[in-house]
């Protein structure tokens, strides 16, 4: 508003959007250390992703070693080193 104490400038809206002040990080160090243990949690740990469609996930190390043994479905093999 040009005129803030101008009766019809009061009635009129901004000609643009107000937007939110940012939310600011009070303690950003503890912050990272949540969602570090957060991520840590859920690449070590059984649960599930979407339970409706039976989506889940696994630990991590559980999945590398499953991908080890039975391979990805439609990955090419890899070559085998001439001896």
């Amino acid at each position: 508003m040009l005129f803030p104490q101008k009766s019809l400038d009061r009635l009129l809206k901004p000609p643009f959007p107000i937007i939110a002040e940012p939310r600011l990080q009070s303690d950003p160090v503890a912050d990272m250390a949540a969602f570090a243990a957060r991520e840590k949690n859920a690449l070590n740990s059984f649960g599930w992703t979407d339970r409706s469609r039976g989506i889940g996930h696994i630990p991590i190390d559980q999945a590398m070693q499953e991908i080890l043994r039975e391979g990805i479905p439609g990955w090419p093999a890899p070559e085998k080193a001439a001896p």
